[in-house]
């Protein structure tokens, strides 16, 4: 298939006759039976992104499943989304403090450690123990970065709840003969009332790591932000067409004023944005 032509030598037709320069330890359920590179069972917006990007790191960590170790910076991002998934949908509106998200944070973190020890001492592990010192900056990293998200915006005072919370959306997306199931999760699904006065539904992406550097030609300033925002896109469009072929009830949500009085609004349009913390 023309999608998996960039990864290949020219001259490739099997394992066996890879280049000598290159070494590949297969895990044995990743070749078909004659020894060939078996057609994804699906993609993701990331994994697109990533060939894209550069198809020889697809082929080995989404083909190969080589993957990347997990890292400290990996795992804030992981425990952060954890701690802001619980928020929303454990505690109520008014509880919805600065103290609960960071005590959310600590209850993630601390259940990660206990079901992943091995990978916890990979990262904070010494030779004669623990490196405290360095988790502990790590955490208070991660607290600094739930205080930014607080002051993009209060959990406490939203229009609604989040209509949706780590929401699986897929779909089949034909490219020339090939059809492809893309598939992937949205953090946040929200209502929101725009300035023309309509309601839209709204995808919301967390994103813990460095902002993009637009400290080059405007041209590719431009590029960068458009592949900032390519993956958001994907969503969007894999929403869209989930709703359209399962007849996806229009999302409600009611809208509780000051004075006790409500408001019930249905979604109408789409966006998406990202959360830079």
């Amino acid at each position: 298939p023309t999608f998996f032509e960039p990864l290949l030598p020219k001259n490739f037709t099997g394992f066996s006759n890879l280049p000598p320069t290159r070494s590949y330890t297969l895990p044995p359920d990743v070749t078909t039976g004659d020894g060939t590179l078996p057609f994804p069972k699906s993609l993701s917006p990331s994994s697109a992104l990533e060939f894209n990007k550069c198809p020889q790191s697809y082929l080995l960590r989404y083909i190969l499943n080589y993957k990347d170790p997990q890292t400290p910076v990996m795992l804030k991002g992981t425990i952060i989304h954890s701690a802001l998934e619980k928020l929303y949908k454990e505690v109520r509106r008014p509880d919805r403090t600065r103290q609960r998200l960071h005590d959310l944070l600590r209850q993630s973190w601390s259940d990660y450690k206990r079901t992943n020890s091995s990978s916890f001492l990979e990262m904070f592990g010494t030779d004669s123990g623990t490196d405290v010192q360095a988790e502990i900056e790590w955490g208070k990293s991660a607290l600094s970065l739930l205080d930014n998200y607080l002051e993009i915006e209060d959990p406490r005072s939203l229009p609604s709840d989040p209509v949706g919370l780590e929401k699986w959306v897929k779909s089949n997306l034909t490219s020339s003969s090939s059809t492809f199931l893309v598939r992937g999760i949205i953090d946040r699904l929200d209502l929101v009332q725009t300035d023309r006065g309509s309601v839209d539904l709204r995808i919301t992406d967390y994103k813990s790591g460095k902002a993009p550097n637009l400290k080059y030609s405007p041209a590719m300033n431009s590029k960068i932000r458009e592949e900032s925002f390519w993956q958001l896109k994907v969503y969007a469009l894999l929403h869209g067409l989930q709703s359209e072929t399962s007849k996806e009830k229009r999302y409600e949500a009611q809208v509780v004023s000051d004075e006790g009085n409500s408001t019930k609004f249905s979604s109408g349009g789409l966006g998406v944005r990202y959360l830079r913390l």
